[in-house]
């Protein structure tokens, strides 16, 4: 009876202690978040108060947990420092499953791995209960769930050498020379064991056995001159391709190349000093000097039997894209490598945003909204922009992801006519440009931009607000928050510095 007793003691002072000090980093309570416009009654969220800012999340359905990271910041409130938590959180109960301090933020949950990082080390947590239980020698560059593995340059006396361990418990499987020091432009699988690389060159691994063949290129330079730094809109940028970050050089210009094209069983890459064709194979069909021209980050579309080029005038330095070359389109038959032609971008402005179209890609400096033409082979001045009648440009919006309150209805600028080109100016005007006039204006602030999709609701949110919308572009609710969010079975989480608000939008 008396161990018995000790034994209670033990477990509930244990208890005690963990929630004492997990009320060091949350408090938890219940806020009016809005109200619903069908039965008019108060929408309330269960509502976390946290102690430091969400850094990264991810839903886990398996486990049915969000599983998040929250980093401190510095007195400032521009930098982070290493100080933080990571937790998971029950999705059917709304309660902390775990919470643990880390000095490891960036979030990848991998099939049944639950992996944290920083610049410099991986570890593999537990995803039932939070605890490490595996650290890797190095930061893990790229998981592959499909046999559980991940690449790394763990040797630090051979940093060229990239290493494929078990995300189980880092054993060795095989390792291959793909350098570093240039950062990996571009990741795609081209079946359900081969994945192409671009870094330092193009390069194809068999995920179970290692290299299987590999081109040297040219992606990067060390930077010798000062550097103007681009207003290019990097949310469009940063889907040209799959980058991931592993040169340790301070002083280098990145992404001197295009993303991974792959049609059949034909790879095409684009260098710095030249283009590639490479069958799955390995063999080399053809190569275009690029050495004359003004190269930078690019972009590469197929259409038909003929390989567009689009040079953006961009390299990445660190974290942010800086001018460099010029850009330009150039039509590439796809089978010779011939090119077939060839425009500069005449503009003296530099680049502002990009937005492929159907058959085209659409370009815009401060001052003009450009066109490829059909064949993609030239520019064509689609409007100039006025900097007293429009203002000048800012960005392209996208029609589908934007709505607009008509008559009570919250319609996508599309709805209305899908053929139209939307853009922003600095006026805070959208314009709308069917063919080669603009049609349609509204004020930025009169406009929506879709969050989520869940079921037959959307939610949308403007400059104060968030709402939800039903299939008949009708208005379910209103929240008076307007934060990142995500959806997990039939709730919303929506996170803001500190704070995560959570909806059951079942009952909107």
């Amino acid at each position: 009876m008396k161990y018995f007793f000790i034994f209670s003691l033990f477990v509930c002072l244990t208890f005690t202690v963990l929630g004492q000090t997990q009320m060091n980093y949350y408090k938890s309570f219940v806020k009016d978040l809005g109200i619903s416009a069908t039965s008019i009654k108060t929408i309330t969220a269960k509502t976390y108060s946290l102690s430091s800012p969400l850094y990264d999340y991810q839903s886990d359905t398996a486990s049915n947990q969000l599983i998040f990271s929250t980093r401190k910041k510095d007195p400032s409130g521009r930098l982070y420092i290493n100080k933080g938590f990571i937790a998971g959180l029950n999705c059917a109960t709304d309660s902390i499953n775990w919470l643990y301090e880390s000095l490891r933020f960036d979030l990848n949950l991998t099939g049944d791995f639950l992996l944290f990082s920083n610049d410099a080390k991986t570890s593999r947590y537990d995803k039932k209960h939070g605890f490490e239980v595996y650290d890797f020698k190095d930061r893990v560059v790229y998981a592959i769930p499909r046999n559980s593995s991940g690449l790394t340059y763990e040797d630090p006396k051979k940093p060229d050498e990239l290493t494929c361990i078990s995300l189980l418990n880092g054993t060795v499987n095989w390792s291959a020379s793909i350098s570093h020091k240039e950062d990996w432009m571009d990741v795609k699988y081209l079946n359900d064991t081969t994945i192409i690389i671009a870094a330092n060159g193009l390069h194809a691994i068999n995920i179970n056995t290692g290299l299987i063949w590999s081109h040297a290129l040219v992606t990067a330079e060390k930077n010798q001159k000062s550097l103007v730094y681009s207003v290019v809109n990097k949310s469009n940028v940063q889907k040209v391709n799959a980058s991931y970050k592993t040169t340790k050089e301070d002083n280098l210009l990145t992404h001197l190349g295009s993303n991974i094209l792959i049609d059949g069983d034909v790879i095409y890459f684009g260098s710095k000093e030249k283009i590639i064709a490479v069958k799955a194979t390995g063999e080399l069909l053809w190569e275009l000097d690029l050495k004359e021209l003004p190269i930078s980050k690019m972009i590469l579309t197929k259409s038909g039997s003929a390989i567009t080029l689009i040079n953006l005038g961009l390299s990445q330095f660190k974290d942010n894209y800086v001018l460099y070359g010029k850009p330009f389109v150039m039509n590439i038959d796809g089978a010779t490598g011939k090119i077939n032609s060839q425009s500069k971008f005449t503009s003296s402005e530099s680049l502002i945003d990009f937005l492929p179209q159907k058959q085209s890609y659409l370009l815009a400096d401060k001052k003009n909204i450009i066109q490829t033409n059909s064949n993609n082979e030239s520019f064509e001045n689609l409007i100039p922009l006025d900097d007293h009648k429009y203002g000048r440009f800012v960005e392209f919006i996208n029609g589908d992801e934007y709505f607009v309150e008509k008559e009570g209805y919250y319609v996508p600028l599309n709805f209305i006519n899908d053929n139209v080109v939307y853009f922003k100016t600095e006026n805070n005007k959208v314009y709308g440009v069917d063919k080669v006039d603009v049609q349609y204006e509204y004020h930025y602030t009169e406009l929506f931009k879709r969050d989520k999709v869940y079921k037959d609701k959307t939610v949308i949110f403007n400059y104060k607000n968030t709402y939800v919308i039903n299939k008949n572009f009708e208005l379910l609710a209103t929240l008076n928050l307007v934060e990142q969010s995500i959806v997990m079975k039939n709730k919303i989480y929506f996170f803001g510095g500190k704070m995560l608000y959570i909806v059951d939008l079942d009952d909107l």
